[in-house]
């Protein structure tokens, strides 16, 4: 008797679970909120989000999107909503082949989320000979055409925007606007092309100005990416704007490319999102693209293609060699060649044609020492050097000792062997000290900071002890970064990024879209923000200077990297000149400070 009651319970049990399985929202009690019509679910005991989707049919999103509160979990015996449609103002569409979600909700004058909110389904995807609901009112799709037309496109590996909108004669703006739901590019995803002449408006209501692609060959080598002709129409227009990009993409590596060379595709790549945040600037623009391939040969190649000479600035490749031909060829034919990665460089002290992106070593060292004193002013400069350990930072502490003594301020130095200790430093009584080690490397500073840190304690005012540290230190993670932050130190680097900035996220996020894969390389620096902000600055100075650098150099303050060029003399060039502080706060906080 007690089998057969076992077998029973578990027969209704297994009854019950396939009646949860196929229940839906729509089986639901109904009720009105504010005039619209909702159905509506009571939370039951333990019962969670996971269970109910099985229950009712729906996915996690879709509960906490029409129940925002339940993100923070799910409470007995509250109610939750799911917008509720009368049969009556619905009707059948059968999916056909090619069609999108993005399309058919154009079609039917709706949203994607809308059109979801009908057919929770569709969140496994769209398939041909489906049917589906729709309203049945079938309005224009706001901010398109009446004339506009649209094809399904599944998406093939290696895929990105740019690359799809050339291939289908579009821009980047229109095939962005005819998939706004689209975030990532993945292989075999099926996303909507609209046909060529489709003009769509943007969030403001006006149409946005087509952009021409156009493909410069570099014989014999292909182009990585399309060149980019941006055209608008604007009266006032300044002329047009022409730069090239010559760097070591290694396309003869092929799908496996060395990582110098993907350094080097990911800031142009970002400089090209720059390209498209410039596109209605007022000038047209044209990027020419060539692959120098570490070879004499192809740069010598490049160097004598016509279309080189029309061209208003270069961005020249990271050897040295190469980097002095483009240097040559643009003092010549009177081209600003701009050098972003060869750092040593000073070609710019004789040639007025090249421009040096990055502060050079001796002025960025007088540049930190000057800002040192300044924000230390009324500190005791105190040097650390252990007499067993790393000095690779001699070169700027020598400097340092020097300009210290010039401008008559005292300071000390403090050996010791292994690690900091208390010991080290008792000489040091009332006052107030910056600490200034002679290497930058992370066990260094690991083998100071915390003697350093015990030693701020014995002080009333602990802003008595600080620290000033070197560019490396930003990579600094964990409990070396801890002790920075609460010996309030302060570092000077060329770069700088707040991952919290919605402006980087921004734009790591449109990286991510257009691009596809992990997105920006999690370096230091960030070269796809690099890139971003060489475009932004390069575009709009030679709009502003109407192509030229030579009577005035705006200065710009980038997501990672600022621009204010200077030059030295008459017949030189230019070179950067920001630098930064970055204070790391015992707060947690981190400011920066452009020199």
């Amino acid at each position: 008797m007690m089998k057969i009651l076992r077998t029973l319970c578990v027969t209704l049990l297994s009854a019950t679970v396939l009646l949860q399985a196929s229940a839906s929202v729509e089986d639901l009690p109904v009720t009105t909120v504010d005039g619209k019509t909702y159905y509506y679910y009571e939370v039951q005991p333990k019962e969670t989000i996971y269970s109910l989707t099985h229950k009712l049919g729906v996915t996690k999103e879709d509960i906490i999107r029409h129940n925002p509160s339940v993100a923070d979990g799910l409470k007995a015996h509250s109610t939750l909503y799911f917008p509720a449609t009368s049969p009556s103002d619905t009707r059948t569409h059968q999916v056909e082949k090619g069609e999108t979600i993005y399309g058919i909700a154009k079609k039917y004058g709706i949203t994607t989320d809308r059109l979801i909110e009908l057919n929770p389904s569709l969140n496994d995807g769209l398939k041909a000979g489906q049917q589906i609901k729709v309203p049945n009112a079938a309005p224009s799709a706001p901010g398109l055409a009446s004339t506009t037309t649209f094809k399904g496109h599944i998406v093939s590996e290696g895929e990105t925007f740019y690359s799809i909108a050339h291939n289908n004669g579009i821009t980047v703006a229109q095939l962005e606007a005819a998939n706004p739901d689209v975030k990532i590019l993945k292989t075999g995803q099926v996303i909507n092309i609209p046909s060529a002449d489709t003009q769509i408006a943007d969030t403001t209501g006006e149409t946005n100005q087509s952009s021409t692609i156009v493909i410069t060959e570099n014989t014999p080598v292909k182009i990585i990416e399309p060149a980019i002709d941006t055209t608008v129409s604007d009266t006032d227009n300044a002329g047009e704007i022409k730069v090239a990009v010559a760097l070591p993409f290694m396309l003869v590596q092929g799908s496996k490319p060395s990582k110098n060379a993907q350094r080097f595709t990911e800031f142009y790549k970002g400089f090209l999102l720059a390209v498209d945040s410039m596109r209605n600037i007022g000038s047209p623009i044209k990027v020419y693209t060539f692959d120098t391939a570490a070879n004499t040969d192809s740069v010598k190649s490049i160097l004598s293609r016509p279309e080189l000479k029309s061209v208003q600035l270069i961005i020249a490749p990271d050897d040295e060699t190469h980097l002095a031909m483009f240097g040559a060829f643009g003092r010549e034919n009177n081209i600003n060649i701009f050098n972003p990665f060869v750092v040593k460089d000073e070609s710019y002290l004789t040639n007025r044609a090249m421009m040096q992106a990055n502060i050079p070593h001796d002025r960025m060292y007088h540049k930190a020492i000057e800002g040192l004193t300044r924000r230390f002013e009324g500190y005791t400069p105190v040097i650390l050097n252990r007499t067993d350990g790393a000095t690779d930072k001699q070169e700027y502490i020598e400097q340092l000792k020097k300009e210290l003594s010039d401008n008559g301020i005292t300071y000390n130095v403090i050996n010791f062997t292994n690690k900091l200790s208390a010991a080290n430093l008792k000489p040091l009584q009332n006052g107030r000290f910056v600490f200034i080690p002679v290497s930058g490397k992370k066990a260094e500073a690991d083998r100071i900071l915390p003697a350093l840190a015990e030693f701020r304690e014995t002080f009333d005012e602990k802003d008595c002890v600080r620290v000033f540290g070197y560019p490396e230190w930003i990579t600094f993670r964990g409990e070396t970064l801890t002790n920075m932050s609460n010996l309030n130190t302060v570092i000077y680097s060329r770069f700088h990024i707040d991952d919290e900035d919605i402006q980087s996220r921004d734009i790591e996020a449109r990286f991510k879209k257009w691009y596809g894969g992990r997105g920006i390389e999690n370096a230091v620096p960030k070269q796809g923000l690099f890139g971003f902000d060489t475009g932004m600055y390069l575009i709009r100075a030679l709009y502003r200077n109407n192509g030229d650098f030579k009577d005035a150099t705006p200065s710009y303050s980038g997501v990672q990297n600022s621009f204010r060029l200077t030059s030295p003399g008459e017949n030189a060039g230019y070179y950067n000149d920001v630098l930064y502080f970055i204070n790391y706060r015992p707060s947690g906080m981190i400011d920066k400070t452009t020199l």
